[in-house]
């Protein structure tokens, strides 16, 4: 028995959360965002969903990223899309 499978849930909000964090905290490391992401919305989200979501919104160029392996990962670096830094340059802000 899967709970997620008859579950319907409601991510709706979390492109939101992302975007808005994003703009707080430009090339925050995805696992460092979900992280926060954990603290401030306990229980309402899955990781599974927030990938998914942050894939989504790199594929629809909202947000973009900087990675040594040129891969969405954990350890990539998320933007939005237009204040992503010049190639090269590299900035790592995270929240305290």
């Amino acid at each position: 028995f899967d709970w997620r499978e008859i579950e319907t849930r409601h991510i709706g909000g979390l492109a939101g959360i992302i975007l808005d964090m994003l703009v707080q905290y430009p090339g925050i490391p995805r696992k460092s965002l979900w992280t926060h992401i954990v603290k401030q919305y306990f229980m309402l989200y899955l990781e599974s969903e927030y990938r998914e979501v942050v894939q989504r919104l790199v594929n629809e160029k909202k947000i973009t990223f900087i990675s040594k392996t040129g891969r969405l990962n954990d350890d990539c670096q998320l933007f939005i899309a237009q204040a992503q830094p010049p190639k090269g340059v590299s900035y790592l802000i995270e929240p305290t």
